[in-house]
């Protein structure tokens, strides 16, 4: 649980509300139910707008949105802790479904120092930086990322992939399960 991203995401919501996007517009999107359910609990309890505008928004995991698409899509990451590897972000086909859900706008809320440990975010996050559209700060002052990513030196893997012969995203065992 990230409370501080689900605080970011309500605002970032607000904006997009306030800019004249409706809810239907807007999908937030993220890895874990407990963060989905806080996220909508949150906007509940905090919003800046009227509660119904919140609730009319879907607010899903990165599983239950495939498929959907929506114009503009708020990425919660969750991992902020240095200790703990990025867990269902590691998933290619995962990253590929949150990423690739929003017609118009995605906005990614997450902690790059964690992120950038994997190579795909690491390339993710160089590409944003690279195309200056990698921020930091509170959302009422945002500037640039002045964040110098480093090439990871090993993978967040926990085995090697079946019939591959590298490396397996964290989520792939519940791709590979057999009966």
């Amino acid at each position: 649980l990230n409370r501080t991203e689900a605080s970011n995401v309500e605002k970032v919501v607000t904006r997009l509300l306030k800019g004249g996007a409706t809810p239907s517009q807007i999908g937030i999107v993220t890895p874990y139910e407990g963060q989905r359910a806080y996220i909508v609990g949150y906007m509940q309890r905090n919003g800046a707008l009227r509660k119904q505008l919140y609730a009319e928004m879907e607010v899903a995991s990165v599983d239950a949105f495939q498929g959907r698409e929506k114009d503009y899509i708020v990425l919660s990451c969750v991992r902020s802790n240095e200790g703990k590897s990025i867990g269902f972000l590691n998933d290619p086909r995962r990253l590929n479904v949150a990423l690739t859900r929003a017609r118009y706008g995605v906005i990614v809320l997450g902690n790059p120092k964690i992120l950038s440990k994997q190579v795909l975010w690491n390339n993710l996050l160089c590409h944003f930086k690279q195309h200056e559209v990698l921020v930091e700060g509170p959302l009422s002052n945002l500037k640039q990322c002045m964040m110098q990513f480093q090439k990871p030196r090993k993978f967040y893997n926990d085995r090697p992939a079946l019939g591959r012969g590298g490396p397996a995203a964290a989520g792939d065992r519940d791709y590979d399960r057999r009966a």
